[in-house]
């Protein structure tokens, strides 16, 4: 049987029973070491004044615990400063985004006001720079979170490269700092009080075509077509349908094979 296709051959609709898009969370309030309190953005090539845009993410990994981060410093092991209020105080809560920023942000820049949400905690440091003399661009440098009694809470080390105003973003927040699990942001200016551009998102559903050969046939050769159902994101797909058929769960992150044929034709 010889089946053609003038144009478009599928129109696809999903239909979720939910369809919220939140930050990534670690499963059961995990966290890295002994601190709930970790480094999830670097912004150190800032496409501002390297003197006032630079800043520090961090993430309040902890379900359930507020923590207090008064007292608390960050730095680059030469150099340390204190982690102070912008207004908002120094209580972080479970599952929010901490927002370190540069402490002569708030007098000589606005780069960053329209991103950062208002579920996002800004801070900002005691010093004229963060550590020694600010985040270099062309050497790698380690960024320490210390806690209130001087223990290292967390500490990444990024290497220069990346694209100006392009932050290091960490993928998986309750993930290790090894250099697979950050990367550079996708977007200008990172994402600095909320989900990082590189994160996978809670519910990523999405269809992956493919033919074979890859070149659209010509005449009556045989082609083979395969369309998956992807789910890139952290739970589980559930509750959906595609094109009115009922889906069974999609486990996370992995994908289901929802048409497979061979035909002969042409599109």
């Amino acid at each position: 049987m010889i089946y053609k296709f003038n144009a478009l051959f599928f129109i696809l609709v999903f239909t979720f029973c939910s369809t919220s898009f939140s930050a990534a969370r670690p499963e059961n309030g995990g966290t890295v070491g002994n601190s709930a309190i970790v480094l999830t953005e670097i912004m150190y090539d800032p496409i501002g004044s390297e003197y006032y845009d630079e800043f520090v993410e961090i993430f309040n990994l902890s379900a359930t615990d507020s923590i207090d981060l008064s007292g608390w410093q960050i730095g680059d092991g030469e150099g340390f400063d204190s982690i102070t209020d912008t207004g908002s105080g120094t209580k972080i809560a479970p599952g929010q985004f901490g927002l370190i920023l540069d402490s002569g942000y708030f007098t000589h820049s606005t780069l960053y006001d329209s991103l950062i949400p208002d579920n996002a905690l800004v801070l900002t440091i005691d010093g004229a720079s963060f550590g020694k003399k600010g985040w270099p661009n062309t050497v790698a440098t380690n960024v320490i979170l210390l806690d209130a009694s001087g223990r290292e809470a967390d500490r990444y080390t990024y290497s220069p490269g990346n694209t100006p105003g392009h932050s290091d973003e960490k993928i998986d927040l309750s993930g290790d700092n090894s250099a697979v699990n950050w990367g550079e942001s996708l977007q200008l200016n990172g994402s600095p009080g909320f989900r990082n551009s590189i994160s996978p998102r809670e519910k990523d559903i999405g269809l992956a075509l493919s033919l074979v050969p890859a070149d659209l046939p010509k005449g009556n050769e045989s082609w083979f077509i395969t369309l998956k159902i992807v789910n890139k994101g952290i739970d589980p797909a559930v509750n959906f349908r595609l094109n009115g058929y009922a889906v069974p769960g999609v486990p996370a992150p992995d994908s289901l094979l929802f048409f497979s044929r061979v035909f002969t034709g042409t599109l």
